[in-house]
């Protein structure tokens, strides 16, 4: 084989020199290497931090999206022909007798600038398609309904206690097994903004751990006669045993097997429920019977709480019951018809308000059974006896017996809160300002069966006790909600030449003001930013606020009493401002900035009694007798503020409006 010359190398050719780096030459390539990798990370430190904001701001946008569309569901389903709307505005406060004073609250531990914080509430009635959250104790058990009481407000957590032996922790505290009949007034130090005390500390003192809940009450009426069961229910054979048909068909306190009250309004729920038993002859029986109505095990809890809570009256501050035994029909009657007989027999027809029925530690011996039975429609002389919201300027209107109580409706519209809102007139102020309860997480988060795991009853203990646990969080609407805010419009429309507000609708609730100083929104009164909201008859005189179509005509001077505007002045007339304004709790005095609370009824409708026409002595029960429609606002604006859980420093505020629907067939 020959090798072709070019593939030989030449001997002849001088050999390469190879040149090295120099150490200066070595330096300055890392340098720019490092550089270089400095704008690398920089870039993808950038682009990086750009993708976690933008995940960051999409997740927030579809969390605020949530938000808005379930509220925006509930106010367009809203009730409006046969319930009722409250609205409650307040700041943290010290609850220190008939003043609360503003309180101010941290964001957190390190916020060196605490301030008082807004708390408000709103409650009304919705349609939709409604079913408990409760885990169903049985599949073909769930409790569901086509209308129900939608509440907006902060929740409570109680303050942890597992017992003083971290080693041996106590699973029978409040805490630690909450109850359905938890009414929440042990806890005074667990209020909202309270600083925690010495050996108790408050999970509520500060704002970032605060949530608000959405709480849904499913109203379902009482049944009557027998009911189709299941043959088998956690072990018990209803339609075989007759005491199993009683611990497992619905009941004053019991619907699908879950805790139910007894009515949408506490002060009736804390009273001694009444059952009827389709299967004997014993009629309508208060809830000493033996026969247990409930499936809560009898005497489960006995042993360890001290109580029987097969007995127990089921309440909404629990934070375990979304079930109300009652009808849209029934809450309107109690309402609008407070009147009854103070004792059996009796020819004297009073007015009951929640606070001269019950007090609110509910504790009372009153029944249900002899409210109802109370009750009355007409007093002895026949004329027909209607709650008055007004103040009764003018003596009875119905001539004898004990006169009307101003407000009365308004009363009953409050107790129908799930919260206990805080009432300094109330006999007993430390039982009221206490929130529905709540628990980022369950203080126990599985119950363990026991040793007695193949006892029935234990069994059916332990799934009762889970879905307790699982119910506390079950209501949390916004995680973290530092404050939120309700306020409402008319659609009154600001008139005054150069005000920062000319040309918008006025928006009514605790005062608040732009930084600058301007009132951007007032309370709901005869003024607004102390100009009088008026309607001159003198069409020369400008009209300020463009009240005349935002309200009805009569709203400014129908002319009736018991109250009656000036004819020729257009004020509105005292009779709504006291219809809407609660002021027997809270009554307006005259420094709106310095007010805490402040409390908005808007009900069904109104008497106004006129002139005594007969001659006997009454004006009620007259042909000039009007009912007129309660004036509800057009808007409900919301504002939230809450915070990251990334970073409880940053509070994020988003505002809402929505529309308040008018009455069935009116525009």
């Amino acid at each position: 084989m020959h090798l072709r010359e070019r593939d030989i190398p030449s001997r002849s050719a001088a050999p390469s020199v190879r040149r090295a780096f120099t150490l200066a030459e070595i330096v300055v390539a890392i340098g720019l290497l490092a550089i270089v990798g400095v704008v690398i990370g920089t870039i993808f430190a950038a682009v990086g931090d750009t993708v976690t904001q933008g995940r960051e701001v999409s997740n927030l946008n579809r969390f605020v999206a949530r938000v808005e569309r379930t509220m925006r569901r509930d106010f367009e389903n809203m009730v409006r022909e046969n319930g009722f709307m409250v609205i409650r505005n307040e700041t943290t406060n010290l609850y220190n007798g008939n003043r609360p004073t503003a309180l101010p609250v941290a964001l957190t531990v390190t916020d060196p600038n605490p301030r008082p914080r807004r708390i408000d509430e709103i409650m009304f009635f919705s349609r939709g398609d409604f079913t408990s959250k409760r885990t169903p104790l049985h599949p073909d058990m769930i409790a569901k309904s086509d209308v129900a009481r939608v509440y907006y407000g902060h929740g409570q957590q109680l303050p942890e206690d597992l017992g003083a032996d971290p080693n041996n922790p106590d699973y029978t505290t409040p805490y630690a097994r909450p109850r359905i009949d938890e009414p929440m007034i042990g806890f005074p130090n667990a209020r909202l903004g309270q600083p925690s005390s010495l050996g108790v500390v408050n999970p509520n003192e500060f704002a970032s751990d605060w949530a608000l809940l959405r709480h849904v009450t499913l109203l379902v009426p009482r049944r009557t006669g027998v009911q189709e069961l299941p043959d088998q229910v956690l072990g018990l054979q209803p339609n075989i045993d007759p005491a199993a048909y009683y611990r497992v068909a619905d009941s004053s306190r019991q619907v699908a097997l879950a805790p139910a009250a007894q009515s949408a309004f506490r002060s009736i729920s804390g009273t001694v429920p009444y059952e009827d038993y389709p299967l004997t002859n014993s009629g309508q029986i208060l809830q000493t019977d033996p026969i247990g109505r409930n499936i809560r095990p009898f005497n489960g809890f006995t042993a360890l709480l001290g109580t029987d809570e097969t007995r127990a009256r089921p309440l909404f501050t629990s934070g375990l019951v979304d079930v109300a035994v009652t009808s849209l029909d029934e809450i309107r009657a109690t309402v609008t018809r407070p009147w009854g007989r103070p004792n059996p027999g009796s020819t004297i027809i009073a007015e009951f308000g929640p606070r001269t029925w019950t007090a609110h530690d509910f504790t009372s011996n009153n029944d249900r059974f002899g409210f109802d039975a109370a009750r009355a429609y007409s007093g002895t002389d026949g004329r027909e006896r209607v709650g008055t919201p007004l103040f009764q300027l003018n003596g009875n209107a119905y001539g004898s017996g004990p006169a009307p109580r101003p407000q009365t409706q308004q009363e009953w519209m409050l107790d129908a809160l799930p919260s206990v809102a805080y009432d300094p007139v109330n006999g007993s102020p430390d039982q009221s300002g206490y929130r529905v309860r709540f628990e980022d997480v369950p203080p126990r988060v599985y119950i363990e069966p026991g040793l007695a795991d193949n006892d029935p009853e234990v069994r059916r203990r332990v799934a009762i006790e889970q879905a307790d646990q699982e119910m506390l969080a079950s209501s949390v609407f916004v995680p973290r909600c530092t404050e939120f805010i309700v306020e409402f419009s008319f659609g009154i429309v600001d008139r005054r030449d150069g005000e920062p507000t000319y040309g918008q609708q006025l928006w009514h609730g605790l005062q608040r003001r732009a930084p600058n100083g301007d009132v951007i929104v007032d309370e709901f009164w005869n003024r607004w930013d102390n100009v009088p909201l008026q309607d001159f008859a003198n069409p020369q005189t400008p009209d300020q606020f463009g009240i005349r179509g935002a309200l009805p005509d009569d709203a400014f001077d129908d002319g009736n009493l018991p109250q009656n505007a000036s004819p020729d002045q257009g004020f509105i007339d005292p009779e709504i401002l006291d219809l809407i304004r609660v002021q027997t709790r809270f009554p307006p005095d005259g420094t709106p900035q310095d007010d805490t609370i402040a409390e908005y009824c808007f009900g069904y409708t109104y008497r106004d009694f006129n002139t005594d026409t007969d001659g006997d002595g009454a004006r009620a029960g007259d042909e000039d007798d009007i009912d007129r429609t309660w004036p509800w606002p057009t808007t409900v604006r919301i504002t939230m503020r809450f915070v990251d859980p990334g970073d409880l420093e940053r509070e994020q505020t988003f505002q809402f409006e929505f529309r308040v629907p008018a009455l069935e067939g009116r525009l």
